[in-house]
């Protein structure tokens, strides 16, 4: 329990917990949202970045096919397996060989 007293010592307030007890307690909670907010934004970009090298490794798989084409190897097999679009697409044009 904590007094303080104001106009010159003639009111006394008492309180149970000191105001110090509150900022020390709201500085932790500013401190654990800031904590939480940078392991949010880490897991979002690891997220993305993983979703968009998987996608980006079929397009290279494809570039590099029709390169192989181009120079006239036509023996080329292509094999997507990632079902997703590009599974997709492949199944409706090539079938499921």
């Amino acid at each position: 329990m904590t007094r303080s007293e104001i106009l010159d010592g003639n009111i006394g307030i008492y309180t149970i917990t000191s105001i110090g007890y509150f900022g020390s307690i709201l500085i932790l909670v500013g401190i654990f949202l800031v904590v939480l907010f940078c392991l949010l934004m880490l897991t979002t970009y690891l997220s993305a970045q993983r979703i968009a090298d998987s996608k980006t490794r079929v397009i290279d798989e494809i570039i590099e096919a029709i390169g192989n084409v181009q120079n006239g190897n036509l023996d080329m097999l292509l094999n997507i397996n990632t079902r997703d679009e590009f599974h997709f697409l492949y199944l409706n044009n090539f079938g499921n060989t």
